[in-house]
């Protein structure tokens, strides 16, 4: 077997006991070759017509504070709206859910400050869900760091493994990546900075009152300089 540098410093800083505990992760989230699992799945018509119903749909909060239409926002709202809502019609079914966390004076005549956000995609529209307490840790570092809004991107697990079984995770993931790039190619082309920093992502979903357990969020995107 041929030897690449680097491989005693991997072996020296690696333990057997993490490169076990990932191998396992990643194992029970890959396919398995299972003929009659395969032939229960094909016949399976209610999860289909389930899939056909939903295969676009977006969930939003059943929670609404407020709603405004997304047309009464800055073009980098408006446009991100428009990326996120193509990006979904042309994905066979959507399992990432966006949330907007706005911390900034921006759209407070709005009445959207130190507030969380989903897309109403029917009525294309901004929904309040919840309000922020302004004096949490990770608030204050936003304001320090001249963050306006967080883009978060959940895996919606539920939805995903409906369609996706064993790869609910790793095909979720993939989708948010996806989107994500989507995302930090209009901030490019808007001039919008993506600002580096990090928050606790389970304290901030609790935060924002989202339910940990069904929704993982797996990026945020932070960012500044929006009008």
């Amino acid at each position: 077997m041929i030897e690449f540098f680097g491989d005693n410093f991997l072996a020296r800083n690696i333990s057997d006991t993490d490169i076990k505990r990932v191998l396992k992760f990643h194992q029970s989230s890959m396919d398995i070759i299972d003929q009659g699992l395969f032939v229960e799945h094909i016949v399976n018509s209610e999860r289909d017509e389930w899939l056909n119903r939903n295969a676009v749909n977006v969930e939003k909060s059943d929670r609404c504070i407020s709603k405004h239409p997304v047309l009464d926002f800055s073009d980098t709202i408006s446009k991100l709206y428009e990326v996120i809502d193509g990006f979904f019609r042309n994905t066979s079914i959507v399992t990432t859910l966006p949330i907007i966390t706005i911390f900034s004076d921006a759209f407070k005549e709005k009445g959207l400050v130190h507030c969380s956000c989903c897309f109403d995609f029917d009525e294309a529209s901004l929904i309040k869900f919840s309000e922020i307490n302004n004096e949490l840790l990770w608030t204050n570092l936003m304001l320090e760091k001249e963050i306006d809004v967080c883009i978060s991107l959940f895996l919606d697990i539920e939805r995903s493994f409906i369609a996706n079984q064993n790869r609910a995770y790793t095909d979720g993931i993939l989708q948010i990546g996806m989107l994500t790039q989507k995302i930090q190619d209009l901030c490019k082309n808007e001039n919008t900075s993506i600002i580096q920093t990090f928050v606790n992502l389970q304290k901030f979903s609790h935060d924002i009152g989202v339910n940990l357990r069904k929704r993982l969020l797996i990026n945020n995107i932070f960012l500044g300089g929006i009008k």
